[in-house]
């Protein structure tokens, strides 16, 4: 699941202004591939960049080390100590990182 640093930190900042600790999953809401971030990120920037979907065992010569089947993350304490809509969706996140280098 995407994580964009500014969120992760703001959340952080949250949870320990209520005095929540432990170990605790901060990350965007929603589940995406990294083909399915590369299409948002190609559309938000009106770039007209072939992207081809491929398997995760493709980059297995270079990238050697194994990758589970999914790398999405469940923020069940994000969401139980400061609801549902304290994250935002990993579109939204991504179009802000964009939206950040256009002057």
């Amino acid at each position: 699941t995407p994580t964009y640093t500014v969120d992760f930190a703001e959340l952080s900042i949250d949870l320990l202004s209520r005095n929540i600790t432990g170990t605790t999953s901060i990350c965007n809401k929603g589940i995406a591939t990294r083909y399915d971030v590369a299409m948002h990120l190609i559309s938000n920037l009106k770039l007209q960049i072939p992207v081809t979907a491929v398997y995760g065992d493709f980059f297995a010569l270079e990238y050697f080390a194994e990758r589970p089947r999914s790398e999405s993350m469940s923020c069940f304490k994000i969401d139980h100590v400061l609801g549902q809509n304290a994250r935002r969706s990993w579109q939204d996140a991504l179009d802000d990182y964009c939206n950040s280098f256009v002057a």
